[in-house]
């Protein structure tokens, strides 16, 4: 597929048609990755969707312990 490149401001850009952001769905953003053969532009990924599994999975040594000495410490 052949898209132009158009003027948008001071700087240039790709518009997107409708149809291809509907496959993708419809991301907010995007990755631009450099490869050999050119670039390739893919929805970014959110960096934060695998915390909550993480956390579900981690173990009594990955959490830090909560083992506070009650004496005073003076």
């Amino acid at each position: 597929m052949k898209i132009p490149v158009v003027p948008i401001g001071n700087s240039k850009g790709l518009r997107l048609p409708a149809s291809v952001l509907k496959k993708m769905g419809h991301p907010k953003y995007f990755e631009l990755v450099e490869e050999a053969e050119g670039l390739r532009l893919q929805p970014a990924k959110n960096r934060r969707a695998e915390w909550e599994a993480a956390f579900q999975t981690g173990t009594e040594t990955s959490i830090p312990s909560n083992n506070i000495p009650l004496e005073p410490w003076y």
